[in-house]
């Protein structure tokens, strides 16, 4: 497997496991406490980041830690 495939797999397992956090919230009966929505809000910033990296010609060019 090479370094660009390897790192877009990386990406992709960081942004399945943001929605699942975002399903988990979103699922509870009890609705969300204003800090469970800012929760929600920066893991919703996280995946439009890792998103675009994921677009990007070239994932080496980013850093992937935020």
């Amino acid at each position: 497997m090479d370094a660009d495939h390897e790192e877009r797999e990386i990406l992709r397992q960081e942004i399945l496991q943001l929605l699942r956090q975002q399903m988990d919230a979103l699922d509870s009966p009890f609705g969300l406490t204003d800090d469970q929505l800012r929760e929600c809000y920066v893991r919703q910033m996280r995946v439009q980041e890792l998103r675009e990296k994921l677009q990007a010609p070239s994932v080496g060019r980013f850093p992937l830690a935020a």
